[in-house]
C-alpha cells in the first residue's frame, strides 16, 4: 500500500497519468476536519457509498463478484480505521490497481465525491496541484540566519547550500561589526526583528559591509541553482531586498519578496504567504492566457471542438488547455486516423475525453487551467485550447 500525507510529487502524478491496466479504481472524497463531522462519521460513510459504486462498476467491466470483494477489501478496511480519519486533510484521493495495490493520498484540495473505474486513472481533480509550474526556491535571509528551501504552495524542503556560505553577517565583516556599524533592532521595528539600520557617519560603510555579506551568499546560491530555471523568492526584511537585487545574478529572482524577519515566522505563516504569492503569480499568467485566447479566437490557434482538441493534445500541440470544472465527456479516440467518437454515457469501452486531453497536454509540457463555465474563454464548452502553433 502506498500512503502519502503530503501533496503528490509530480513524478507520482506522472505515474498515475501514464498507468494503464484493467480495473483501475479512482475515488475522490472530501475529508472533514471539525469534531462534529468526525463524530457523525461522514468520511467513512461517504467512502462506504463510493466503494459500493466501485464494486458495481467492476462487475460491469466483467470482474467476478468474488474477485471484486477481495480486490476492494484494502479500501473497505479504511472505513473502520479510526486512526486514519482522525487526522484529515482537505480531501482524499484513493487509487487502486492490481499491480501496485492501494494508494492513499490526503491532499490540500477539497474534492466532490467521485468514483471512476476504467483501464486508466482519472486525474483531473489533481490538476490544481500542477496547473502551472508552482515550484519555487525560497531564500530566508537575515543578519544571522541563511536558509534555502525548494517546494511549492503546499510543501517546502530545505536545500543544502554550497559550502563557504556565511551563516551570519559577522562571519563576513568581523564579530565587532554589530557594535560598530549595525543597529539590529528587535521588537519595535516596523518590519519586526532583523531590520538592518545604518546610522551616523558609518552609514556608507554599513551598506558596503552588508553588500559584501550578500555577495558571498549570492555566489553560493548561484552555484547551487546554476542548472535551475525556477523562481527564487527572497524572505527578508524590506531593507535587504533592494540590496540583494544589486548583487544578484540569478536570472529567475522573483520581482517581489516576502516581507519580515524569517526567524520570527512559523511554518504556517510561511506557507500562507508563499501560497498567496504563487497564486497571485498564477492569476496573472492565467489572465495573460485568456487575453491571448481572445486575441486569436476563431483562428487556427484556438479551438473549442473536442474533435480537434483531442488529436492536438496527443500530438503535443496544446500550449494551454482550459477545462470547464466538472465536465465529463465520454467517447473514444482512434489514433491511427485521428478520429474522435462521442458517446452519451460511460461504457466499459470508452473513457472520459476531458481526462484524456488533460493527461496528454500536461505530460507533453502544456499547461492546464480548470475554471468555472462563465470564466471559460468560450462558455458552455467542456474544453478550450490555445495552440503552440
Amino acid at each position: 500500500m502506498i500512503t502519502s500525507e503530503l501533496p503528490l510529487p509530480y513524478k507520482r502524478f506522472e505515474e498515475l497519468a501514464r498507468f494503464q491496466e484493467p480495473y483501475c479504481v479512482s475515488i475522490y472524497l472530501p475529508m472533514y476536519k471539525t469534531g462534529k463531522e468526525q463524530n457523525q462519521g461522514l468520511g467513512p460513510a461517504q467512502l462506504r457509498s463510493a466503494l459500493e459504486q466501485a464494486e458495481r462498476h467492476l462487475n460491469s467491466l466483467g470482474m467476478p463478484a468474488m474477485e471484486v470483494e477481495a480486490y476492494v477489501s484494502p479500501v473497505k478496511d479504511l472505513i473502520a480505521d479510526l486512526g486514519f480519519w482522525r487526522y484529515p486533510s482537505e480531501g482524499l484521493a484513493i487509487f487502486l490497481d492490481r499491480h501496485n495495490g492501494l494508494s492513499l493520498n490526503k491532499l490540500p484540495l477539497g474534492f466532490s465525491p467521485l468514483v471512476y473505474v476504467a483501464d486508466h486513472f482519472y486525474i483531473v481533480p489533481l490538476l490544481p496541484l500542477f496547473e502551472f509550474d508552482n515550484r519555487i526556491f525560497l531564500l530566508q535571509l537575515s543578519q544571522d540566519y541563511v536558509k534555502l528551501f525548494q517546494g511549492d504552495p503546499y510543501q517546502m524542503e530545505e536545500v543544502h547550500i554550497s559550502d563557504m556560505i556565511p551563516g551570519q553577517l559577522e562571519e563576513t565583516v568581523g564579530f565587532d561589526y554589530k557594535q560598530k556599524m549595525l543597529q539590529f533592532r528587535t521588537g519595535h521595528a516596523t518590519h519586526g526583528a532583523g531590520s538592518f539600520h545604518g546610522h551616523g557617519e558609518g552609514k556608507d560603510d554599513d551598506r558596503k559591509e552588508v553588500l559584501s555579506f550578500l555577495r558571498k551568499i549570492e555566489k553560493s546560491i548561484k552555484k547551487t541553482l546554476q542548472a535551475e530555471n525556477i523562481p527564487l523568492v527572497l524572505g527578508c526584511v524590506d531593507e535587504l531586498y533592494p540590496l540583494y537585487k544589486q548583487v544578484n545574478t540569478y536570472s529567475q529572482l522573483y520581482p517581489e519578496h516576502i516581507s519580515g524577519d524569517p526567524e520570527t515566522k512559523d511554518k504556517n505563516q510561511w506557507a500562507i504567504e508563499i501560497r498567496n504569492l504563487i497564486l497571485n503569480k498564477n492569476k496573472a499568467s492565467k489572465k495573460a492566457y485568456c487575453d491571448e485566447y481572445d486575441e486569436f479566437i476563431h483562428t487556427s490557434k484556438t479551438s473549442h471542438q473536442i474533435s480537434e482538441i483531442i488529436p492536438a493534445a496527443v500530438s503535443g500541440k496544446i500550449e494551454l488547455l482550459f477545462l470547464k470544472k466538472g465536465a465529463m465527456v465520454y467517447g473514444t479516440f482512434n489514433i491511427k486516423n485521428n478520429c474522435v467518437i462521442l458517446d452519451s454515457e460511460k461504457t466499459p469501452k470508452n473513457r472520459c475525453l476531458v481526462n484524456f486531453a488533460a493527461v496528454n497536454t500536461i505530460l507533453q509540457g502544456g499547461n492546464i487551467y480548470s475554471m468555472e463555465n462563465e470564466m471559460m474563454p468560450e462558455e458552455n464548452r467542456p474544453l478550450n485550447a490555445l495552440y503552440r502553433y
